[in-house]
């Protein structure tokens, strides 16, 4: 009689990526979470959002597929205003859930490297802006 195995694999191969863990909502909600906790001197005008963005993919020539490729953009808007500021772009990805992912993982990161490097005041973390902005015009459209 065969026994089955002690655990379970997630990914059949190494090509196939993993499960995401939660929804594509939850992740959007703990991704602005963070975003709140990194960037708490907001003024009541201005909103931190989050974009999720497709693209094609370069084709090197006629043969080859094209691949779609997912971008996620955490963003600052001010209403009334087209400009927005570029807080953190994401990693190409083949999924929006793998690119939410991502984002989550990168902003999990930045405020672990800011408790780490600033302890867990909170008070010591309302002076920092831990990201380099980027302001972009937006077309009305």
């Amino acid at each position: 009689m065969e026994h089955p195995p002690a655990y379970t694999p997630r990914a059949l191969s190494p090509l196939q990526p993993l499960q995401p863990r939660r929804s594509a909502a939850d992740t959007r909600a703990l991704i602005l979470g963070n975003a709140a906790v990194l960037r708490p001197r907001r003024t009541k005008d201005e909103d931190i959002e989050l974009i999720v963005t497709k693209r094609r993919g370069i084709q090197a020539s006629a043969e080859e597929l094209v691949i779609d490729q997912h971008y996620a953009f955490l963003v600052s808007r001010k209403t009334g205003e087209l400009d927005i500021n570029i807080i953190l772009k994401g990693q190409p990805r083949d999924t929006v859930e793998e690119a939410l992912e991502w984002m989550l993982d990168r902003t999990e990161t930045v405020l672990g490297q800011m408790l780490v490097q600033h302890g867990k005041n909170i008070n010591s973390l309302a002076y920092l802006e831990p990201f380099h902005e980027r302001k972009v015009s937006v077309q009305a459209g």
